[in-house]
């Protein structure tokens, strides 16, 4: 009796454990689609490369080796929005790089000074494999915000993620789940006429039966 329960909680056990992975893997799976699909919009729409989360933003770095090895291509950046005046020299920052060929490129750097000038603050950046400050001047509407986590690995599933062909795949799967639900309604349509054939072929022996 007391194995018999013993083997009721631990199948009972093993049950929860496999909902909650199941349930895990969802919502890792829906967080994963979700920031595809907003980097995405956001790369086509407005030509951004980061998803923001209200005063959160979630980057990747590009192939630069200038903040190497504090920052790689390989981890996923989050920042936090800071005004200005509430960073510090040897923070490492976020910021549209307005002097790029590209439109709203971001670099990450440390900052290594800042300056004011006719009441316009400004910060000068240095990237940790250069041997000099940038020229470029960063003022506070260009900061993208602080970083403040740096995730290994994950950068190379976001850049993944970022790809538009992303967009072909999940209408893919949109497709493949819709025809695979068309065609379980159709055969459980096709099970029930059957059963409903039978039940009326088993009433009209019934009732030649009793005539």
């Amino acid at each position: 009796m007391k194995a018999k329960r013993n083997n009721q909680r631990n199948t009972k056990s093993k049950k929860i454990f496999n909902n909650i992975k199941k349930y895990l893997l969802i919502i890792i799976c829906i967080i994963l689609i979700v920031y595809s699909l907003m980097y995405n919009f956001n790369d086509i729409f407005f030509n951004k490369k980061e998803v923001n989360l209200g005063s959160i933003t979630l980057l990747t770095e590009s192939d630069s080796d200038s903040m190497k090895p504090l920052i790689t291509e390989t981890q996923l950046i989050i920042t936090k929005k800071e005004r200005i005046n509430k960073i510090d020299i040897g923070d490492i920052i976020a910021y549209y790089n307005i002097n790029s060929r590209e439109e709203n490129n971001i670099k990450i750097q440390t900052v290594k000074n800042i300056k004011q000038d006719n009441g316009r603050t400004y910060i000068i950046t240095k990237g940790e494999n250069y041997m000099y400050s940038n020229n470029e001047e960063v003022e506070d509407d260009e900061i993208v915000g602080t970083v403040i986590v740096k995730i290994p690995i994950l950068g190379l599933l976001a850049k993944l993620l970022q790809m538009k062909l992303m967009l072909i795949v999940y209408l893919a799967i949109i497709v493949f789940l819709i025809v695979q639900k068309y065609k379980k309604e159709k055969a459980v349509k096709k099970i029930i006429e059957k059963q409903d054939r039978q039940i009326k072929r088993r009433n009209e022996k019934l009732k030649n039966i009793d005539k």
